[in-house]
């Protein structure tokens, strides 16, 4: 595979679980954001964009060519059956590659096997390493949006909340993304759009220079756990006169016009009037020859937000870039974040509009995990419009903490398989 190691200073293996997950973990592996990539998936019917010898399955005996189905529980019951070959196939992927990678598991949220097997992956690499586990999360677009990809959604981000295997959840909008491009455009171009404010990212942490983001200071953003978001913007060097200046290119970004994320204060002000326990990470790009010209600047301005923000995880980076030219790119970083209550409770509306009756056997947001749904038990009611409340999303109460070492207490996996997998500590990576 083809990567630009030497542009990126910060080693992370990534994983695609589905179709959805795979095919963004393909693009950003053609624009060297990965060191190494590895996908798994429940259907052999997909096309899979990494090679051969990258490619872990996890067949559904019954069709393979059907996979999970649009079932997130399917793909989670697919997935531990198949634990023991995905922990050998991963040892055997990336054996060879950095022990101090950070790992990133990108899934389609909405569809069946990757919304139902990426929680359970994190959970299995949260024990076999300390390294940040980052997740890259799509929402569906409202035209792919139906009470069953809904429904998906809900379960899948009460797993990911309830036990908190993630750092850092970095959540794009897929309506953000399609907003940006052409009808005639490929899903690759598509898929490699979502990952461009990322790349610039890892490009410029550990850059050389005498005020650096580092690795470790990156990985101390990325640890801040709940939601993340990474901002970028290009400014004229002409507008680039004062740091009131650069304050305001720099929250315009945070807009909800100006990015993909679904990130909870895409209202600019909320981020600094809330109290969020977040981190704060700047990174200023200029033309080589003029960092020096603007560093006073540049620290200035760093200062003025570090007061304004008031948080103790504040890294700033400022380096030179030869693809800038009379242009400065200023690109933030803000993780802890809470989850996108607004967009939740669009996805909440759209599972309540499938039936005025429901088998409800998913989680509730507002109550925590639904005890009869873990046993295996449906309760018929009637839908009330809080019924899927994201209240303890935004003020982050715990969760129900499953066994820590099993997956199959998951929520996810109402049926458990009657096979067990032999459990090993961990990934083996040689």
């Amino acid at each position: 595979m083809s990567h630009k190691k030497s542009e990126i200073n910060v080693p992370i293996l990534a994983i695609g679980c589905g179709q959805g997950g795979n095919n963004l973990i393909a693009a950003g592996s053609k624009l060297g954001v990965f060191e190494n990539v590895a996908a798994i998936n429940t259907t052999t019917a997909d096309e899979m964009l990494v090679p051969e010898s990258n490619q872990i399955h996890c067949p559904n005996p019954d069709n393979p060519k059907r996979g999970a189905g649009k079932d997130a529980r399917k793909g989670a019951e697919l997935f531990a059956q198949n634990i023991d070959e995905v922990k050998r196939r991963l040892g055997l992927i990336f054996g060879k590659n950095s022990s101090d990678a950070m790992y990133l598991i990108s899934a389609s949220l909405g569809g069946g096997s990757g919304n139902g097997m990426s929680p359970l992956l994190a959970r299995i690499l949260r024990k076999a390493t300390n390294q940040p586990i980052l997740g890259v999360m799509t929402l569906p677009e409202d035209s792919f949006l139906e009470p069953l990809a809904a429904r998906n959604v809900l379960a899948g981000l009460e797993e990911i909340r309830s036990n908190k295997v993630f750092d850092s959840l970095f959540i794009i909008d897929n309506n953000k993304v399609y907003e940006r491009v052409t009808p005639k455009e490929s899903l690759a171009k598509v898929n490699e759009l979502v990952w461009a404010p990322i790349q610039h990212t890892l490009s410029y942490v550990g850059h050389k220079s005498t005020a650096t983001m580092d690795v470790e200071d990156f990985e101390a953003l990325m640890k801040m756990g709940r939601c993340a978001a990474i901002y970028e913007t290009e400014i004229p060097e002409t507008a680039a006169t004062s740091a009131e200046q650069l304050r305001e290119h720099m929250m315009r970004s945070w807009k909800n016009e100006h990015h993909l994320y679904c990130a909870e204060h895409s209202d600019p002000d909320r981020l600094m009037n809330d109290g969020y326990l977040y981190g704060f990470g700047l990174i200023i790009a200029c033309p080589p020859d003029r960092l020096n010209k603007y560093r006073a600047l540049f620290e200035t301005f760093y200062g003025d937000i570090s007061r304004v923000l008031d948080t103790e995880r504040n890294y700033r980076g400022f380096v030179t870039d030869e693809s800038l030219v009379d242009t400065i790119r200023i690109i933030t970083i803000v993780t802890g974040l809470p989850y996108p209550r607004q967009r939740i409770q669009e996805i909440t509306e759209k599972f309540q509009e499938g039936s005025r009756t429901v088998v409800d056997d998913t989680p509730s947001f507002l109550a925590g995990l639904d005890r009869r749904a873990l046993a295996g038990q449906t309760n018929v009611q009637h839908v009330s419009s809080e019924s899927f409340s994201i209240l303890s999303l935004v003020d982050e109460e715990p969760g129900i903490v499953q066994d820590e070492d099993s997956i199959f207490s998951s929520p996810l996996l109402q049926h458990p398989a009657t096979n067990k997998p032999t459990k090993k500590k961990g990934l083996n990576f040689g």
